[in-house]
């Protein structure tokens, strides 16, 4: 839904600070594709974690339920927020793109700096677009994907032309790429969520 400049700003004013809490392990790994000197968050921290934990005013998550041309509304079950997109903003949605891009009903996960309204103004680059997880153990391998059984059964995620193949250890590419990998070995992958419950890597480690 497009709404006007003055209905979103309306909206921005009504709605409340997002108090969700997300651990998610892997978004480190895609920001520190986009940023080099990516800090990693604690004292032995894999290159895979990153922890952000509500409540925190300088983050929000939730669903697109409408937009205007400089920002989007986002709502999850336990709040509504206004995030606001600066020009030159880049977000994440596989590859880095305009905000624009941005459709209602996507999935976002934002960190920003919050105003005086309760609405955020997003960081470039730090902005995820309907991004996914997923770990378990390896089935298989081909050129169009990999097989994985975790603990909702066997799902074979598809391979995004950007892929890397990664070491949880040290985060350094893996030679050979997904040829490196071998069945029974326990992986996970960070990616795009596709519709129709699909899932397109854009990393995976071991």
């Amino acid at each position: 839904m497009q709404v006007s400049r003055k209905t979103f700003l309306r909206i921005a004013a009504a709605t409340i600070g997002a108090t969700a809490s997300f651990l998610y392990p892997g978004v480190v790994g895609v920001a520190a594709s986009i940023h080099p000197r990516t800090t990693k968050s604690g004292a032995g921290a894999s290159p895979q974690s990153i922890r952000l934990e509500g409540p925190d005013p300088t983050f929000a998550t939730g669903r697109v339920v409408a937009k205007s041309t400089d920002g989007v509304v986002i709502q999850n079950p336990e709040s509504a927020r206004a995030i606001r997109f600066l020009a030159g903003t880049l977000v994440w949605k596989e590859v880095l793109i305009d905000p624009a891009l941005i459709q209602v009903g996507d999935w976002l996960h934002v960190k920003g700096t919050p105003l005086a309204d309760g609405s955020l103004v997003a960081r470039s680059e730090w902005v995820f677009v309907n991004i996914g997880r997923r770990t378990g153990t390896l089935v298989s391998t081909s050129p169009a994907g990999v097989t994985v059984q975790h603990n909702k059964g066997t799902e074979t995620l598809e391979l995004a032309s950007t892929l890397q193949v990664v070491s949880v250890k040290t985060g350094a590419p893996l030679q050979g790429g997904v040829h490196a990998l071998i069945p029974g070995m326990n992986v996970g992958a960070v990616g795009l969520r596709l519709s129709g419950g699909k899932f397109r890597a854009t990393k995976i480690w071991q």
